[in-house]
């Protein structure tokens, strides 16, 4: 079956250990590497640290053949961070998470599983045996989680069209037009800066009036 596998390791080490392997091993009995990345959580985004594509791609479309790219690029872009932050707030509601995460999609359970530190190995594979990659990855005691590449290309089509939209509704909304509610909160805004200049400027003149009048005392009195 063609699976896009992820695997996420408590030890940076592990990580680079694995991919090393799979590296070197990108066509063993049981499974068939395509594209392969090694994937960090920074903290506030996620870093693609290494990469390899054996060219051996498991479908003609080229689209297919760079799916773990598209992944990637979603995990480390803008959505990646939104998802992360949404999904994380969705599993505090759930009292059994268990059934949150049969229905997460890919980019869910990556953006709130890969922890800060923490690092994770994503790979194109055709496994022909089930859970073959597991003799790989078992050694490090990571999570592992595999989907149907065919479900995540979906995914990551739609996570697409999602930012698009969402970018779509950002710039309308910054360029709505000024209704009498938002020309209100621009007074609002306004009269609080010219307040705060106000009393800087008041300050700026008690200063230097203070320093001025015994400067003027001392001049009538050379007179």
């Amino acid at each position: 079956m063609d699976n896009v596998v992820t695997a996420v390791f408590k030890e940076e080490v592990d990580a680079f250990e694995a991919f090393a392997e799979l590296r070197q091993n990108p066509f063993a009995n049981g499974y068939e590497l395509g594209e392969v990345v090694l994937l960090r959580n920074e903290g506030v985004k996620n870093k693609m640290l290494d990469s390899f594509d054996t060219g051996a791609n498991t479908a003609d479309d080229a689209t297919v053949g760079m799916l773990v790219g598209a992944v990637v690029g979603v995990l480390t872009g803008p959505l990646g961070v939104f998802v992360g932050a949404c999904a994380g707030g969705a599993i505090g509601s759930f009292i059994d998470t268990h059934d949150f995460w049969q229905d997460a999609s890919m980019i869910e359970i990556v953006s709130t599983k890969l922890y800060e530190g923490e690092v994770a190995i994503i790979a194109l594979a055709r496994e022909n045996e089930e859970n073959a990659l597991d003799t790989v990855f078992s050694k490090y005691d990571p999570m592992v989680v595999r989907l149907d590449a065919a479900e995540v290309a979906l995914e990551v089509e739609r996570a697409r069209k999602v930012l698009k939209e969402l970018e779509s509704t950002a710039i309308t909304e910054l360029r709505a037009d000024k209704t009498d509610e938002l020309q209100a909160r621009i007074e609002e805004h306004r009269e609080a800066i010219g307040a705060h200049l106000d009393e800087i400027i008041a300050k700026s003149d008690a200063i230097l009036g203070k320093a001025v009048t015994p400067l003027v005392a001392n001049i009538k009195a050379l007179e």
